[in-house]
């Protein structure tokens, strides 16, 4: 298994300090700066839209992925 997951139509709504809100697969979570791995077209600013990747553990904190059985 994967330590990172990546959200491909992540939309970024707003950011606040460190951290920056975003909608992924219809949920709105915050996700902070320092998680959010870089690549070419990974959205880092509001009214972005694009790939978001971000450690497993994370995304499992966020609800935005279920732990595999």
């Amino acid at each position: 298994m994967s330590d990172f997951v990546t959200f491909a139509d992540v939309e970024a709504i707003r950011s606040y300090g460190l951290t920056l809100l975003c909608r992924v697969d219809g949920k709105t979570v915050w996700v902070p700066y320092a998680n959010m791995v870089r690549g070419e077209d990974t959205m880092r600013a509001p009214a972005e839209c694009g790939r978001l990747t971000i450690p497993l553990w994370l995304a499992l904190k966020l609800g935005l992925v279920q732990r595999a059985a």
